[in-house]
């Protein structure tokens, strides 16, 4: 993991995954402080193809066209993961494939 200094703000990378709801998230990419992962919900209530997104004390989940389906995150990020998601559907695809087949964690790059 790398740290670079800006000014007095430190950034670093996240952890590859943090824990919540007692189950660990495999973090698939990060950008802007924005955390986007994908997970088996097991009983969950999102049998479609979707993604998180956490930013702060905020949670969004996605469709890989950039639609909110559940909860929210501010304006600015939320237009930052509409963006991303378009840019990296056929990716977002071939991850949410590989998580619900083998439990594989594919890194999807963030924007820059």
């Amino acid at each position: 993991m790398g740290a670079e200094h800006k000014g007095t703000v430190l950034l670093c990378d996240p952890p590859p995954v943090f824990k919540e709801r007692s189950q660990l998230m495999p973090i698939t990419s990060h950008f802007y402080g924005i955390l986007i992962y994908i997970y088996k919900e097991i009983g969950g209530q999102h049998n479609m193809p979707h993604f998180h997104a956490k930013y702060t004390e905020y949670k969004c989940v996605y469709d890989f066209e950039g639609n909110a389906i559940d909860g929210g995150l501010p304006k600015k990020q939320n237009k930052l993961v509409e963006a991303w998601s378009l840019l990296h559907t056929d990716e977002l695809n071939a991850a949410w494939m590989a998580w619900n087949e083998s439990g594989e964690t594919i890194k999807i790059e963030g924007l820059r």
